[in-house]
């Protein structure tokens, strides 16, 4: 909300998605079924409004137009990669809504593209899955009707979310001032040049991890009674902690935020980063580093919803 009021690269918080599909698409079904994910699941006709300078979420009873196009990509079907990065860019206007749209690319009978962008403000990753498994459920069966009565909402969720930040927020934010507490540097690698004038333009580096490497984390996971998250994050910290020389290393991680398994099948932006500070010393051993991740972890999670705009304008304000 805050960088679109500042209209500076709206598109950054869209969450786009390319799926391909085989097989003949009826497009009105499809959009009959757009159409009833939006009835089942409010957030998908939610606007962010302003009140007060704060932002707000606005439900549309009605629901609005459909936001689905179909285009008929045979002539250039190569072209499709190039409309979708185009179609990615777009901005919402969090004002007005809706803010998700659904385009079927057909490049032949019997092939097609679906791309899919939410804003970040209504969807996470963990919504896709959701999302997805809806979708296809009332595109093969839509006779089998809506049912939501029993369905906690986003809204739902925004009315725990104050309630438990009213009751816990002094221990939550003693919690992460205990973590975060002294001194910290920014970790800069030794090619690092921070430049003027800050661009959100990023590369992207893809790489194999082979086989045996996989199995031999799965395998330190299961013997050391952790998880693979915490087996990688200690590896990356270490590795951090190697490059920079640096002995104090926090590395931020998203997790789900849906409290108690009540809201695993609702849609909404649940998402929340938290840090995971290491101090290493000569005498850490890389067992003693993972019992450490182990631990912060778990106490992490205890202390999952103060969101981290919270935590560093709580426990860090004025520190880079």
């Amino acid at each position: 909300w805050f960088w679109d009021k500042l209209d500076v690269n709206r598109h950054l918080y869209n969450i786009p998605y390319k799926v391909k599909l085989t097989g003949g698409i009826d497009p009105s079904r499809l959009h009959k079924a757009i159409r009833m994910m939006m009835v089942k699941h409010e957030i998908l006709r939610t606007k962010i409004i302003e009140n007060d300078g704060r932002p707000m979420q606005k439900v549309d009873v009605e629901g609005g137009d459909v936001p689905f196009e179909v285009v008929n990509a045979s002539m250039n079907p190569h072209d499709v990669e190039e409309f979708i990065e185009d179609k990615a860019k777009r901005a919402f206007d969090l004002s007005k809504g809706t803010l998700f749209e659904v385009v079927l690319y057909k490049v032949s009978p019997e092939d097609h593209t679906l791309f899919l962008n939410f804003h970040h403000s209504i969807f996470d990753d963990w919504s896709f899955t959701i999302f997805l498994e809806d979708l296809l459920s009332f595109y093969y069966s839509p006779e089998r009707g809506l049912d939501s009565s029993q369905l906690l909402q986003y809204q739902d969720y925004s009315e725990w979310h104050k309630k438990h930040l009213l009751i816990h927020r002094e221990n939550l934010v003693d919690y992460w001032s205990r973590i975060l507490e002294g001194n910290v540097e920014k970790v800069k690698f030794a090619d690092y040049h921070e430049e003027a004038n800050e661009s959100f333009e990023g590369e992207s580096f893809h790489f194999h991890i082979p086989g045996k490497s996989v199995e031999k984390v799965n395998r330190l996971a299961k013997e050391t009674g952790t998880t693979k998250f915490m087996v990688l994050m200690s590896l990356f910290q270490l590795m951090l902690y190697k490059y920079t020389h640096k002995q104090d290393i926090i590395v931020g991680a998203p997790v789900a935020g849906r409290p108690g398994g009540h809201f695993d099948q609702t849609l909404g932006f649940f998402v929340n980063t938290l840090p995971w500070r290491t101090q290493f010393d000569e005498t850490s051993t890389f067992i003693s580093l993972l019992r450490h991740v182990q631990k912060q972890s778990v106490d992490h999670l205890k202390h999952v919803h103060l969101p981290f705009e919270d935590i560093v304008k709580e426990v860090r304000s004025g520190v880079e």
